[in-house]
């Protein structure tokens, strides 16, 4: 007797989920999806942190993630020790003197030459 494949689809599109199950539903699996929002998804990160006790948490986020970590990570310090991030979609900065005042000037320097044409190519 074969065993049933079971795939659980969660995506905040319709269409997505709409597509992914009929298209795996075709292929032989038993399919569930949940549509969800930015707002149940933090709500279930919460009640699984919450319920897992965790603490000393090093968010390690990625491309649109990151704001929803960045997002956590604020309401929640006490809980927080690290966030490591990569490609994070954040707010742009208009000016240069308004640019993250935690990294300081030599930071500043350092993020103006990533921006300067061919300097920041070789630099990265």
């Amino acid at each position: 007797m074969d065993k049933m494949k079971k795939i659980l689809i969660v995506d905040d599109e319709s269409d997505i989920c709409f597509v992914l199950d009929m298209i795996l539903s075709e292929n032989g699996f038993v399919v569930d999806s949940y549509e969800t929002t930015n707002e149940r998804r933090e709500e279930g990160r919460r009640r699984f942190i919450d319920k897992m006790k965790l603490k000393d948490i090093t968010l390690v986020v990625h491309d649109w993630g990151s704001g929803l970590g960045f997002h956590y990570a604020m309401r929640n310090e006490d809980k927080i020790t690290g966030i490591a991030f990569m490609e994070a979609i954040l707010a742009p900065t208009e000016r240069w003197d308004m640019f993250q005042p935690g990294f300081g000037p030599e930071g500043r320097k350092l993020f103006q030459a990533f921006r300067t044409p061919d300097v920041g190519w070789d630099m990265t």
